[in-house]
């Protein structure tokens, strides 16, 4: 923070303890796996300054495959809540859901699919 930059990474979604959920396309999960880490990250940075200092409101939000589409969730949220959106850079995403699901069961017909999709 000190050179004015905050880094925030959340933990990726389906893993750990929150397996049990869908992970792929959900925009509100993403999103939930990340406001409130701006959200935190407002008020540490807040307190740790006695209120000297505040998180600018604005962000740059990237990912790369399944954080591609996280990414874009995540900038509409922030955008929900006022924060401007210089960039978002959404690498290798598959924005493409008719054809992302028809290769998963082409390779599901092929016998081809990995087990964890």
């Amino acid at each position: 923070a000190s050179s004015g930059v905050v880094s925030l990474i959340p933990d990726y979604v389906g893993f750990g303890q929150s397996s049990f959920l869908t992970k792929s396309l959900s925009s509100k999960l993403y999103s939930q796996a990340s406001i409130p880490l701006w959200l935190q990250a407002q008020s540490v940075i807040s307190n740790m300054t006695n209120n000297c200092t505040q998180l600018d409101n604005v962000a740059t939000v990237g990912g790369y495959s399944e954080g591609g589409i996280s990414s874009f969730a995540v900038s509409l949220a922030l955008h929900d809540l006022g924060v401007e959106i210089l960039s978002c850079n959404s690498g290798a995403a598959s924005f493409d859901v008719v054809g992302f699901l028809q290769w998963h069961l082409r390779e599901f017909d092929q016998g081809t699919m990995e087990t964890f999709v």
